[in-house]
């Protein structure tokens, strides 16, 4: 969502200049924001602006994550505030294009708009050692 406002602001900045500069493009600059200004009428995208935020602080160490598992409803934004406490982890949930890297002590700080509904997998995406295949969590996105 937040892309194709950032595309449709460009593309203004765009028009605006080659109007005032008299470029011949200024009709295909039209025509392409024309194509690009909906942002979108349907339920789905309405959803992500109805949401609340939900913040939630995650432990990764020896192989797990602590909470284990996490409740939101479709729609919602997740800020997850993620602790390294032994060595360096990593945090991956591919679903929603999540892929980090947790430096030993330090703390990092994840968002995302869960647009989608279901079960999610979320795991440790840096060997961190013999435990690390097994060290995983779930995301439950209810609608």
């Amino acid at each position: 969502m937040a892309n194709k406002i950032l595309m449709v602001l460009i593309l203004s900045i765009v028009l605006i200049v080659s109007g005032c500069t008299g470029s011949s493009t200024e009709s295909q600059s039209t025509q392409n924001i024309q194509e690009v200004a909906p942002v979108s009428d349907s339920p789905s995208e309405e959803a992500t602006f109805q949401g609340e935020v939900k913040e939630f602080s995650l432990t990764a160490k020896k192989f797990s994550f602590t909470p284990g598992e996490i409740t939101i409803k479709k729609g919602d934004t997740v800020r997850l505030t993620i602790t390294s406490e032994d060595t360096t982890h990593g945090f991956s949930l591919p679903d929603f294009g999540v892929n980090e890297q947790i430096p030993s002590g330090e703390t990092l700080s994840v968002e995302f708009i869960a647009d989608k509904s279901g079960e999610f997998t979320f795991r440790c995406s840096v060997f961190c050692g013999s435990g690390h295949g097994g060290m995983s969590g779930t995301l439950i996105v209810r609608d």
